[in-house]
């Protein structure tokens, strides 16, 4: 079988208005930002509720927000971290949305701007850095969705249970090093929801393995890299786990 590489924007993160310079986005956020308000929420606070009119696009100053996509029986299929820096949902933002098309909860208590959709479709419709800003994180956004489902697809579960945490390393900010520590803020269920609908068990399974392999320590708020080679040979699907 030929092996198929995927780029990918790091779980978590997407970077903003790539494709136009910097002083075109940070002049077209700070109009953006001006249509709204403030807002602070505490953690485990709704601010999209799928279904629900579609009101109000958000912008994450600080904190961080989980979306989720739901069926009607309840069976969670998608899910996504939106940190500093980011827009949602940006779904609402065409002209025939007028629900929201997922769940959005924050994850922490969070600093927001709140900014109707309303005012900002016509800002979009009058000034173009605005709309090619939009334009481009879009695209990333797609981008990252499209690989999640590639992911799912073609790579087994250990692979794709250590990609995540090798994302979640790369977050940091610091070069990759053996003895990495990573808070971990999310329940097993929701880890197997960022990596595209992971079942709750295969997430403790992998997890259990990589540490019984001594790749990974874990604790109940951390996890702790212990071996980086070993974890990018079973995110490549060059090792075997278990």
């Amino acid at each position: 079988m030929t092996k198929v590489t995927v780029n990918r924007p790091h779980v978590g993160y997407y970077p903003i208005g790539v494709g136009i310079n910097i002083t075109e986005k940070s002049d077209a956020l700070s109009v953006i930002l001006k249509l709204g308000r403030p807002l602070r929420v505490a953690s485990g606070e709704a601010l999209c509720v799928q279904g629900k009119p579609a009101r109000l696009l958000f912008y994450v100053r600080s904190g961080s927000v989980i979306s989720r996509v739901s069926s009607m029986t309840g069976w969670e299929a998608m899910f996504m971290k939106l940190a500093t820096g980011q827009l949602f949902p940006l779904a609402s933002l065409r002209d025939r949305a007028n629900t929201y098309k997922a769940n959005a909860i924050a994850n922490e208590d969070c600093d927001l701007v709140a900014i109707e959709i309303s005012k900002l479709r016509k800002l979009m419709s009058s000034d173009l850095h605005v709309s090619n800003y939009f334009l481009q994180i879009s695209a990333e956004r797609i981008a990252y969705l499209l690989a999640q489902f590639v992911d799912t697809a073609l790579l087994p579960a250990s692979s794709r249970v250590a990609k995540w945490l090798l994302d979640l390393a790369r977050e940091q900010g610091t070069k990759l090093h053996d003895g990495m520590v990573i808070p971990l803020h999310l329940s097993t269920r929701r880890i197997g929801l960022s990596l595209a609908g992971m079942a709750r068990e295969t997430v403790s399974r992998q997890l259990r393995i990589l540490v019984r392999e001594g790749v990974i320590g874990r604790s109940n708020k951390t996890i702790t890299i212990l071996d980086i080679a070993r974890l990018q040979t079973h995110s490549d699907g060059t090792a075997t786990i278990g």
